[in-house]
């Protein structure tokens, strides 16, 4: 995209450079800021039935906000210092867990917010709504270095009273930020498609292993009714055990100081088995049930979670892990898929107890059937799967790497035409073409 023919110094590090003939001056300027408050909670007069819209602090993630969770009532709103802010508010999160600090919305419709939100209300004859949400998106990694990037430093009003921006025309104001919208939506509809393709996937691969570990490979092999509702119809050949009799149940107890590979609940990626890479150090005083390589880890707690780990090298399972060591009539991975597989986590889930934190017991898991094939055919069905998923997460590989160059792209693209650096004054609306996005 072309550039302007000439630029200036702002002599301010938060804007750089801008065009010749753009100006710049403090938001607070061309525009209101206004916080929010939070009724009394225990006052349900100020809530229930309520039919004035309430924004919490999280839905700032929606970027353009069309309708929000809660309402309050005219009570609620007379006695906090919530206030009534009009469409086309551009608000900002002031605090927020994770990474909501510093985001920035667009309202749609009118709404109040908590305190944990600020909005600016723009002089639209001299600063363009859409245009200021773009150039502050811009901002955000700025703006949380602004104040630290920790929970409690928290943007205050008087910052961002101080922060300057960059001043086009109203017009060219307007046709950036229209030019933003249109290109920005342009991309969420392709990364849309991507995640979407990347959800299929994850099904497609969800049915490969079901299938495997349930049917086997050959489709036409004659089947036999196993006698139990959540197994159905199992090949002829293979022959139904009790999961005691094909594991041992380790309870080796060891202190989680002996060995340096340490593996809980939150290290295990739900429906894959997978670790979770920069989650394997953590604080967990006591002792734990030792494992060895080809041992599977099981989650007793909340099973409905799918968390089943095949180990890769000796080490200590902390929590509420179950450890099954196979015997000599199934593979490891041969188990460790069939417990991973949707029926089988469907039937422990069906057995748990407890409502805030349910288990499911020992003593239920073990009865469960498990029909096998010979350790050769769970050779071949192992090597199916892994073959299958191979190729599915290849895939995903590179639908993850072009969806994160997109974003990459989107990021940049807004900071560039918010501070002039592309000039997009001839803009008019057309296609973009998908192929040309194809970045990997």
């Amino acid at each position: 995209m072309k550039k302007y023919d000439s630029y200036k110094d702002t002599g301010l590090n938060w804007l750089g450079s801008i065009p010749e003939q753009w100006g710049f001056a403090k938001i607070n300027y061309y525009s209101k800021i206004k916080t929010g408050g939070t009724p009394n909670k225990e006052r349900p007069e100020y809530w229930e039935n309520g039919t004035i819209r309430w924004m919490s602090s999280g839905e700032v993630n929606k970027e353009y906000v069309y309708e929000v969770a809660e309402r309050i009532t005219d009570d609620g709103l007379k006695n906090s210092n919530a206030s009534i802010l009009p469409i086309d508010t551009v608000m900002i999160a002031l605090n927020g867990q994770g990474k909501t600090k510093g985001t920035v919305a667009l309202l749609r419709t009118e709404t109040t917010c908590n305190q944990s939100l600020a909005g600016f209300i723009c002089n639209e004859e001299k600063l363009n709504p859409l245009y200021l949400f773009f150039f502050l998106k811009s901002k955000y990694k700025q703006l949380r270095g602004l104040v630290g990037d920790g929970q409690r430093e928290g943007i205050t009003l008087s910052l961002l009273k101080s922060l300057f921006v960059p001043l086009p025309s109203i017009n060219e104001q307007r046709i950036i930020g229209e030019f933003l919208y249109y290109k920005t939506s342009q991309f969420d509809i392709l990364i849309q498609k991507k995640q979407q393709m990347i959800a299929l996937l994850e099904e497609e691969k969800t049915a490969v292993i079901n299938e495997a570990v349930t049917k086997g490979l050959n489709p036409d092999a004659p089947l036999k009714d196993s006698g139990v509702d959540w197994l159905g119809a199992v090949p002829a050949h293979w022959e139904p055990k009790k999961l005691k009799y094909l594991v041992h149940l380790i309870n080796d107890s060891i202190s989680t100081k002996s060995l340096s590979h340490k593996v809980a609940l939150e290290n295990i990626e739900s429906n894959t088995g997978r670790l979770l890479e920069g989650e394997l150090s953590f604080e967990f005083k006591g002792c734990g049930s030792h494992f060895i390589k080809g041992d599977v880890l099981f989650s007793k707690l909340r099973p409905y979670l799918a968390k089943v780990y095949l180990a890769k090298e000796e080490g200590v399972a902390a929590g509420e892990l179950l450890v099954f060591r196979p015997k000599e009539e199934i593979w490891s991975e041969f188990l460790f898929y069939r417990i991973l597989s949707s029926d089988f986590i469907k039937e422990v889930n069906s057995s748990t107890y407890g409502s805030k934190m349910p288990r499911a017991s020992w003593s239920f898991i073990e009865q469960l059937l498990i029909p096998i094939p010979s350790l050769k055919e769970q050779i071949e069905i192992i090597q199916h799967i892994n073959d299958n998923i191979r190729r599915i997460e290849s895939v995903k590989a590179k639908a993850f790497k072009e969806i994160k160059l997109m974003q990459e792209y989107r990021i940049a693209l807004i900071s560039e035409a918010v501070t002039g650096k592309i000039d997009v004054r001839d803009y008019q609306p057309e296609p973009i073409n998908s192929q040309q996005l194809e970045l990997a």
